[in-house]
Order: C-alpha cells, then sequence, then structure tokens
C-alpha cells in the first residue's frame, strides 16, 4: 500500500460527530443541513515526510473528514482537513535538487514558493468543495469515492485528495482539480500541537476559529491553489491577506 501512495482511510468503527443546523427557522425544516465529521487513520509511512505548500518537510498529526447534506440528503459539501508538524526546513524539488523552502514539486502544490516554515510549526491544510445538489454527475463521484469504487475500498489514496494536478481518470479528483477551493497555513508558538489538531478537526464541525490556540498563536505563511496553468497544475500562491 506505501508503494501504492495510500495515505489515509475511513476506520470500519469511525466514530463521527454530528451537528444539525436549522438556519434559525426552527419551524422549517427544508432549509436544514447535517455535517458529519470523523477522523482518517492515516499511514505514517507515508505521511511522515510530506512536502508542505508553506515550505518545508511535516509528518501528519491529524487528518479528518467532514461532509454537508441538505434536507434531502443531498451532498452539498466536503472538506478535508489536515495538520502537520514542520520537521525539515529542507524540501526536494520536481527536478530531485534539494531545496529550502522552494518547493515546486506536485506534491507541493507546484508553486515556486519564497520562503519557509520553521521546524516545530503546525501547518494547516484545508480543501473544501461545494456541490450542486442538482448536478447528478458530482454527486455520484463523491458518493462513489466514499464508498471506495476507485480500488481501493475504504482507503484514501493522498494523490486523489490534491487539487493540485488534473485528476487523470478518478472523478472525484477531477472534481476536487476543478471546483475545489485548498488553503494552507502555517501557525507558529502552538504549545500544545495534538489539542490544536483537535480543535482544528472539530472546528469544522461547529465553525469554531482554529488561528488562535493560545495569545501568542500566530500565522505566519500562508498560500492557496489558483487557476491551472498551460501545463494543467494549479500554482500554490502567497494568501498574504491571511497573514497580515
Amino acid at each position: 500500500m506505501t508503494q501504492l501512495g495510500i495515505g489515509a482511510k475511513l476506520k470500519p468503527s469511525a466514530t463521527w460527530t454530528t451537528t444539525r443546523d436549522n438556519a434559525n427557522t426552527p419551524a422549517d425544516a427544508s432549509d436544514d443541513t447535517v455535517t458529519h465529521v470523523t477522523d482518517l487513520q492515516f499511514n505514517s509511512e507515508t505521511t511522515g515526510a510530506l512536502e508542505l505548500a508553506t515550505g518545508g518537510i511535516g509528518s501528519m498529526v491529524g487528518m479528518a473528514f467532514s461532509f454537508t447534506t441538505n434536507a434531502r440528503g443531498e451532498i452539498t459539501s466536503i472538506a478535508i482537513v489536515s495538520t502537520l508538524k514542520v520537521t525539515s526546513t529542507t524540501g526536494v524539488d520536481a527536478q530531485g535538487k534539494v531545496t529550502s523552502g522552494q518547493g515546486s514539486s506536485p506534491s507541493s502544490a507546484g508553486g515556486q514558493l519564497s520562503g519557509t516554515s520553521d521546524v516545530g510549526d503546525m501547518v494547516v491544510t484545508e480543501t473544501r468543495l461545494k456541490l450542486d445538489p442538482a448536478d447528478a454527475a458530482s454527486q455520484e463521484a463523491v458518493r462513489n469515492w466514499m464508498g471506495g469504487t476507485h480500488g481501493y475500498p475504504g482507503l484514501i489514496p493522498l494523490a486523489s485528495i490534491s487539487p493540485a494536478t488534473p485528476g487523470g481518470q478518478d472523478p472525484f479528483a477531477t472534481l476536487l482539480h476543478t471546483s475545489a477551493s485548498s488553503s494552507t497555513v502555517s501557525y507558529t508558538h502552538v504549545t500544545d500541537k495534538e489539542r490544536f489538531a483537535l480543535n482544528v478537526k472539530f472546528g469544522m464541525a461547529f465553525g469554531i476559529d482554529v488561528s488562535s490556540e493560545s495569545s501568542q498563536t500566530t500565522a505566519t505563511r500562508a498560500t492557496y491553489l489558483g487557476a491551472p496553468g498551460a501545463d494543467g497544475v494549479r500554482p500554490s500562491l502567497d494568501f498574504t491577506e491571511c497573514v497580515r
């Protein structure tokens, strides 16, 4: 599985946190939504040395998955959020050249990055996809992916949840590439990294702002994926407004 790039899976006994939103209209159920959030069980062999969009190499601390349905049970959005700890400020570019925060490989979203995150920083990558309930093709692509029809039931290839590169023959990966938003933020001075990762997870369900784990926590670098270039790759662009 390591060679196949399998990095995460939905646990057979996964515990889901469910929240309901009645849109402040308790007497009208037609606009209600339900959000389900769970942890993804990841393989440390494939997530211990991931190149980060904000520079450097990181190891996975936590990964969570959520989906929201409307009153008719149709999926309106999904989100995949990973929390990593920076373990090295040195990366490797697409040509195999060792760099210091100058990542240009597809795994770092294909961007030319200046600067880097510091060892010990926490990096949160959030990918969100809004779905049209009336679009049968996108509904089917997401439900099939959740059901494991990509060939490895219950297992999630990390490559299929990166919107940076074209999805090839994978309908779900293609949907993310063409329609999902993805941003990465590096935080410094995080004193309790496990709690920070947990806050990120529950922030997905309850709308909690996880950007301030303590009064000293600061967002130091942020990037987002832009529109595809001529090569089909979505470049990683600096998101300066996020760290002002």
